[in-house]
């Protein structure tokens, strides 16, 4: 063995890696000469000694385990790292590389084996296991969710806010997570989306998106990661905007409807009726107009103040409301005045429908003061196609009529065309 040694020290002179033979009981009885290199220790001082005094105290153990694996048997070699001490007091990491064989018949078994710094490596590892969780640490603060895509559309990443966002778990393809969480309309959007990940292009989808099993909304963008040397998938950015769609259903809901009686407005009634009437003139079905007027209202408010009108207004809406089927539409028109829309009605039915309203007010049980008094409701009506052309005439022909059923003695329905058709309680 003595013989081979110079022709091995030849072989190890100028590896990095240092090249170590123990006895089975642990004593170096070869080093290469990079061990000084490694270690500050010279090889001459070293042979001989336990390889153990060398290891870091905390790696002991495991170390021992190691050793004793390999002597029973249970395993031939091992590949493990560990912490060493130097001799100017350094810690070093290094990967060890051993197996087990046989020497001369004087040594039995032996282990050799090499050594590998890699203290770079592992303090490389540390740092960008830092930055990694200081990363995730600013991800996590984030209220958006950040979801990150590889190129195929699998989910590597997400931040908690993304987690509780959707529920998507990494591994889950983006196109098969956002069809099962949120309402699309329109699917092709999603496979645009895959498409953006391959040009490394930004993409924003325009509408606010609802989630399928909560009441939340979602803004979507998707960000490119690094584009060098190819397309290397991208960054999906989930924004709740729960409260700010909220908000603004909050204030389109305050601009279409009357904050008394909670009916659509004017302004949202002009749009419906704009709607019904195209449709009519698609389909050829007709449609009706009533509006009602409470007779002598203003006495209401003289004799009993503003707070008994509003109520009256209040019991009133209330009372249409109930008495218009599915489908009819009824607004504030202002002041005291109402507006049906009777779609697809002929007139003998809108006719009927507007004398039942008429008499449902006039026959309303009032409380005190209202019982003596007895609140009655005037009704201009008109027709489409029968009586004009647009819902803009159709509007002063129903106007019209409500004037004339005023002026013949209230508490009435009034049509002007064809014929003066009136109904009276």
């Amino acid at each position: 063995m003595l013989d081979e040694q110079p022709k091995l020290a030849d072989i190890t002179a100028h590896l990095r890696d240092v090249v170590f033979r123990t006895h089975r009981n642990g004593y170096w009885c070869y080093l290469s000469p990079a061990w000084e290199q490694l270690t500050g220790y010279s090889v001459e001082e070293s042979i001989g000694r336990h390889l153990i005094d060398t290891v870091h105290p905390d790696d002991r153990d495991m170390n021992l385990k190691v050793k004793q694996s390999l002597e029973v048997g249970q395993c031939n070699s091992s590949r493990h790292t560990k912490r060493m001490l130097c001799k100017d007091g350094r810690i070093i990491h290094v990967e060890v590389d051993v197996s087990i064989t046989h020497g001369d018949e004087h040594e039995g078994r032996v282990s050799v084996g090499t050594i590998r710094d890699i203290t770079e490596r592992v303090e490389m590892e540390a740092r960008i296991s830092a930055e990694r969780q200081r990363h995730e640490a600013v991800l996590s603060a984030l209220q958006e969710g950040v979801v990150s895509l590889d190129l195929a559309g699998h989910i590597r990443y997400l931040n908690p806010t993304a987690r509780d966002i959707t529920g998507w778990i990494v591994g889950a393809r983006i196109d098969e997570a956002l069809s099962a969480t949120l309402k699309i309309e329109d699917p092709h959007w999603i496979t645009h989306l895959l498409n953006q990940l391959g040009t490394g292009l930004p993409y924003r989808h325009e509408r606010p998106l609802k989630l399928i099993s909560a009441p939340r909304w979602v803004e979507l963008r998707l960000v490119p990661l690094d584009q060098t040397p190819a397309p290397n998938g991208g960054v999906l950015v989930l924004r709740d905007i729960s409260a700010e769609q909220s908000l603004l259903e909050r204030l389109r809901y305050q601009a279409e409807h009357d904050a008394l009686t909670d009916l659509i407005n004017r302004h949202a009634m002009h749009d419906i009726l704009g709607r019904e009437h195209a449709n009519a003139l698609r389909t050829g079905r007709p449609y009706a107009l009533l509006i009602c007027d409470l007779d002598e209202f203003k006495r209401v408010n003289d004799l009993h103040g503003h707070a008994t009108g509003d109520h009256v207004l209040q019991t009133v809406a209330l009372r249409l409301r109930q008495l218009m089927r599915r489908g009819d539409w009824l607004a504030r028109w202002g002041g005291e005045e109402f507006l049906c829309l009777l779609p697809e009605t002929e007139p003998e039915e809108a006719f009927s429908i507007a004398g039942r309203l008429c008499h449902d007010i006039a026959t309303h049980a009032w409380e005190d003061p209202l019982d003596a008094m007895s609140p009655t409701m005037s009704i201009g009506m008109a027709c489409w196609p029968d009586d004009l052309s647009d819902p803009e005439k159709l509007m002063l022909s129903a106007d019209d009529a409500l004037y004339r059923a005023k002026r013949s003695g209230r508490n009435r329905v009034w049509r002007i065309h064809p014929g003066d058709n009136v109904h009276e309680l």
